[in-house]
């Protein structure tokens, strides 16, 4: 029954050691409280620059973005320009068209199948 009785004494330390730990009583080690935080504030600050470095490469797009509106707009004008000529075309079309009419009227008149 000796080894019990050691055991539950060793569980006794244990457990007012564990207590003293949730007490913030360190028994004397200030420096190892003082490098759990220089290690976690390393991590952390590790993980902080591999999101920032992410978070960066959006950056990168920004010019592309600012690229593709001025692309857009200029395509659009484009077009405009391109209605607006093939209206002009349209229009002297026809003026060329009523042209051919009245001379072909003059040179045959009265002719039926040019008025339709």
């Amino acid at each position: 029954m000796g080894t019990l009785a050691g055991r539950q004494e060793a569980l006794g330390r244990d457990l007012a050691r564990l207590q003293a730990q949730l007490r913030g009583d360190t028994g004397g080690r200030p420096v190892q409280g003082f490098l759990e935080g220089l290690v976690g504030g390393l991590v952390l600050g590790a993980a902080l620059a591999l999101f920032a470095a992410r978070r960066g490469t959006a950056t990168e797009i920004e010019p592309l973005q600012e690229a593709s509106i001025e692309l857009k707009e200029r395509a659009t004008q484009l077009a405009n320009d391109a209605r607006e000529g093939a209206a002009g075309l349209t229009e002297q079309a026809g003026a060329l068209t009523e042209g051919a009419k009245a001379a072909l009227d003059r040179i045959v008149p009265g002719d039926k199948a040019t008025e339709a």
